[in-house]
């Protein structure tokens, strides 16, 4: 009796885990193009 709840208890645990960290989609993101090519104009 002891080991199926002890077997349910670590799998509830386990997913409560899981729900933690980062939240949203993954994606790769893009490479910023434009960054290493822009000028300060404004600075002379």
């Amino acid at each position: 009796m002891l080991r199926p709840l002890v077997a349910l208890l670590a799998l509830s645990a386990l997913l409560l885990v899981t729900g933690c960290g980062q939240k949203g989609p993954l994606y790769l993101p893009e490479s910023p193009a434009n960054s290493a090519t822009t000028s300060n104009h404004g600075a002379q």
